[in-house]
């Protein structure tokens, strides 16, 4: 059925396959299902409420509420909750279940949880068994990391997004399973390969773009198995690599000149319309190793899903599900959620074994709960308050009813409410606003400078190639932004023959993030056969787009 969204006024459909899943997501409370109701808002502005309560790649440096100890934070110092240090907060010296609060039905639902969530403290960072990566966040079990992000089992990286399994990485997003890489975007399992895209198997080349399993080669595109290739020209060996060490790659200016001659290059050949493999009926964009996987993005290993994005590992039965996975089963509506999470609507930051959690925020190893924050091994609780089982499914009941006559059931959580501000969070990178804008919104904007400016050296000031001391020092960036660069930074780009970067961290991986194409799908027609297609690419933007199958069988080597 047609309906039109409640936020942004656009028509949307509601299908057959969205009131099943619905259905079968339902919540049970004292033996009767709570189904919820037809979405009123639009799949992107429901996408965006939840994105909204991601903060993915900032961290601040605040006190602990409890101690006073200085420590990284994804919560900047002005937010209106408790944020203790990650000992503290998972130490037994404090219970969640101590600001327990009884259900008011005099009250709308949101109303009691927001006042809820500003007593409850909060962890700083959403990290698990991490070592020495103090500045990273949304990880697990990695070790000596810097300002790397939404990453597990990866090693000696810096300023990487979604680097699963890599090492020794830095400025890459969606590399899982690389070492050595710079600047590269959506490259897996490649080897000392520098500013590629959308490479697989690839080692010891330079700007590449849909390659797979190569070596050796420089500015090449559309390649299967080759070596010694310069823009796509087999050379020998020496001729290789004297073109090589021809090239003062530590250069600023001569690498933004060859990226920009490569470029050129590649719009001369085509690319697939969608950047996705091993799927069986899916519709998207970088879908990877999934089925029945629809109107999704930046999704791995999932199975009879909709609306999710980026999610990996052990998906099945999500819609409307946004951020992690890793087991992540029968969700509705949630954010930040996985680690065998299973049966959960409306929730952020639950995980390792949750299960049957209703509009929960921050819970682990947590069942049968209602409305709360910050639990840990808890069950059947309601706004933090402990009650009996039968209690619990009696009053879970009678709440379902409650949000249902003030229309929050099945509503995801305001963005007002929202701990992130909105320019820290994930929403800004895929719905992006002005301040102005979000501050009419009643959002929170976060802006605070926190380095020197009279000590920043221009951007336009740094020195063209590396500097011959390591010491470390602040830069204004070319849009201004200061940042730091760091003396293991000048380091690592020394032992990758890089240049000194121009801009900020979270910059540079907004601009990889670009590449990576948006949500929406452009109509446009297949260059090679004629056929209508739907891609991320816009029409007018110099590309020659191909039907991905097409471009598969053409490519296949």
């Amino acid at each position: 059925m047609k309906k039109r969204c409640e936020i942004c006024q656009e028509p949307f459909v509601v299908g057959d396959d969205d009131l099943a899943f619905l259905l079968k997501l339902a919540p049970k409370f004292h033996g009767k299902n709570y189904p919820f109701p037809e979405p009123q808002s639009c799949p992107n502005c429901r996408l965006r409420a939840r994105l909204s309560f991601r903060n993915q790649i900032y961290v601040y440096s605040r006190k602990s509420s409890k101690s006073g100890e200085q420590v990284f934070s994804m919560y900047p110092d002005d937010s209106p909750f408790p944020v203790y240090a990650h000992d503290e907060w998972w130490s037994d010296s404090w219970d969640a279940a101590d600001y327990g609060q009884e259900f008011d039905f005099s009250r709308p639902f949101f109303a009691q949880f927001a006042a809820l969530a500003q007593q409850v403290p909060s962890f700083p960072l959403s990290v698990l068994k991490c070592e020495n990566s103090s500045y990273s966040n949304h990880c697990t079990s990695v070790r000596n990391c810097y300002l790397v992000f939404n990453t597990s089992n990866a090693e000696d990286c810096m300023y990487c997004e979604n680097a699963f399994g890599s090492r020794d990485c830095t400025d890459c997003t969606h590399t899982p399973y690389s070492e050595l890489c710079y600047d590269c975007i959506q490259c897996g399992r490649c080897y000392a390969l520098q500013s590629s895209i959308c490479c697989e198997h690839c080692s010891d080349s330079y700007f590449l773009f849909n390659c797979t399993g190569c070596r050796n080669c420089f500015g090449c595109v559309n390649l299967r198995r080759a070596e010694y290739r310069i823009f796509n020209e087999q050379k020998t060996r020496d001729e290789y690599h004297a073109f090589i060490s021809s090239l003062p790659l530590d250069s600023f200016a001569e690498r933004s000149r060859l990226r920009r001659q490569c470029e050129e290059f590649f719009r001369l050949h085509p690319r697939p319309h969608i950047d996705s493999k091993m799927t069986e009926h899916v519709t998207g964009n970088l879908i990877f190793e999934a089925k029945n996987v629809f109107d999704s993005c930046l999704v791995r290993g999932a199975e009879n899903c909709k609306y999710v994005y980026n999610a990996v590992h052990g998906v099945k039965d999500c819609y409307d599900f946004s951020c992690f996975g890793n087991g992540a089963e029968l969700l509705y509506a949630c954010v930040s959620c996985g680690s065998q999470a299973y049966n959960l609507r409306c929730c952020c930051l639950c995980w390792g074994g949750v299960y049957d959690l209703n509009y929960c925020w921050m819970c682990s190893s947590s069942r049968d709960c209602f409305g709360c924050v910050g639990l840990r091994n808890k069950s059947n609780m309601i706004l933090n308050k402990q009650y009996s089982p039968a209690e619990y499914q009696h009053l879970a009941a009678r709440i379902a009813e409650h949000m249902r006559e003030t229309g929050e059931w099945g509503k995801f959580f305001p963005m007002r409410i929202s701990p992130v501000p909105y320019n820290s969070s994930l929403a800004q990178r895929v719905f992006p606003r002005s301040a102005e804008d979000v501050r009419k919104e009643g959002l929170r904007w976060y802006e605070k400078e926190t380095l020197s400016r009279a000590e920043a050296v221009g951007a336009a000031d740094l020195p063209d190639r590396l500097p011959q001391t390591d010491r470390a020092f602040t830069v204004s960036g070319r849009s201004g932004r200061l940042f730091r660069i760091t003396s293991e930074e000048v380091r690592r780009y020394r032992k990758l023959n890089v240049p000194l970067p121009r801009d900020a961290y979270d910059e540079r991986m907004e601009q990889r993030a670009l590449w990576l194409g948006g949500l929406k799908l452009y109509p446009q027609r297949c260059a090679k056969t004629g056929q209508p297609i739907l891609s991320t690419i816009r029409p007018g933007s110099g590309w020659i787009v191909w039907e991905r199958e097409v471009y598969e069988k053409e490519f296949a080597g």
